[in-house]
């Protein structure tokens, strides 16, 4: 368990969450995956799930308001 007490808002913005909200469109694939990133708050608002539960609600809040911008490698496949 986190001890909230402990961590500062940078801190806690190191923890990974990734949202995306992408429409279910051909033209979704144009673009990087990265322009439809949302933060876990707007994916809540949009489905109506409470999502990161089990976290303190202080840290919950500061989670799922920002936008994570972590650098994510891209890994392409090719089909063969």
């Amino acid at each position: 368990m986190i001890d909230s007490g402990l961590l500062h808002k940078q801190e806690l913005l190191r923890f990974g969450r990734l949202a995306a909200a992408m429409p279910n469109t051909n033209e979704a694939r144009k673009q990087p995956w990265s322009q439809y990133r949302v933060s876990v708050d707007e994916i809540e608002n949009r489905t109506g799930l409470d999502l990161l539960t089990n976290v303190p609600l202080n840290i919950q809040t500061l989670l799922e308001a920002e936008v994570d911008q972590v650098t994510i490698q891209s890994i392409y496949l090719a089909s063969h």
